[in-house]
């Protein structure tokens, strides 16, 4: 049962009774989406993914940062021995 309300898209009717006869008038239905729980954890894996990429690529970024500095470093070096 769950598993078709899932992929099923459902209206939501909001109604609005009148105070003189009590008779009921819809005045909008929104469309609703029932999402089950494996698309939901689905969904924090790939944020989660997405996050560890993030964080991995600004890692490899500040390395690179350091070793060109290291690589400046070394070159000067070099030319204050032979010097």
């Amino acid at each position: 049962m769950l598993s078709r309300l899932n992929n099923k898209r459902l209206t939501s009717t909001i109604s609005k009774n009148c105070p003189s006869c009590s008779s009921s008038v819809v005045i909008t239905r929104q469309p609703q989406r029932f999402y089950s729980l494996n698309s939901y954890n689905d969904k924090e894996k790939a944020e989660e993914q997405i996050y560890v990429q993030k964080k991995e690529r600004e890692a490899l970024e500040a390395m690179k940062k350091k070793l060109e500095e290291l690589q400046k470093e070394v070159e000067a070096l070099k030319k204050s021995k032979k010097e």
